[in-house]
């Protein structure tokens, strides 16, 4: 089973909500669950509370939590992604890699940034029994770490990246996989743009396969 992590927290409802009604319901062949810490309300059908304070120093805590949580009910792949990527799932689950741990790797090349990255089982066992995470340490290093010690090295996986623009609808392209840093205005412009593209494909002539093909 694959699991698509969302990490999130409860004053980033708005960038949840963009995700759920962009992207998440093209998903096949994988489960999208929403983590955050418990709340003064019951959870959502989609999301998983858990026992962990719902700031940003507290996010390797998060994390770490959440692969606890993934291990305990069986996954074997997870897609750890933040609150603001736009993904392609079809692009994102096809170009899973084979290793345990893939992502965008960081210099020295020891990690992979928590924009967002694959964990297979075996790399899930391991972080779901490390000791409980430094809060000083950013999330994806200490995933780098933790893995580093298991001998367990990142490979890179294209199209999963950061914005380095103003506007991230304009890094978006044919063999983009996860972009990072959409404000919720931002990922309906690029789910809009999407449905125009297909719009504009299929009045080219395309056949649907090709379509689909050329957007996912």
């Amino acid at each position: 089973m694959v699991l698509i992590a969302v990490v999130t927290c409860e004053s980033r409802k708005a960038q949840a909500e963009a995700q759920r009604k962009t992207w998440v319901p093209l998903v096949q062949n994988a489960v999208v669950k929403f983590f955050l810490a418990k709340q003064n309300r019951d959870p959502l059908p989609d999301e998983v509370f858990l026992d962990v304070p719902d700031d940003y120093k507290s996010l390797p805590l998060k994390v770490q939590a959440m692969i606890q949580w993934a291990v305990a009910h069986g996954f074997q792949s997870v897609f750890k992604c933040d609150d603001d990527c736009f993904v392609f799932p079809n692009r994102l689950l096809d170009l899973k890699p084979k290793a345990e741990y893939g992502g965008n790797v960081m210099e020295p090349g020891a990690w992979c940034s928590g924009v967002g990255y694959w964990l297979g089982r075996d790399a899930l066992e391991y972080l779901a029994a490390a000791p409980r995470p430094f809060l000083a340490l950013r999330e994806d290093r200490w995933v780098g770490g933790v893995l580093a010690s298991k001998g367990i090295r990142p490979v890179q996986v294209l199209g999963i990246e950061p914005s380095n623009k103003p506007n991230p609808c304009e890094m978006l392209n044919g063999q983009s996989v996860c972009v990072a840093e959409f404000t919720p205005e931002q990922m309906w412009r690029a789910h809009r743009g999407r449905q125009g593209w297909k719009s504009r494909l299929v009045g080219s002539g395309l056949t649907s396969q090709r379509v689909a093909q050329v957007l996912d």
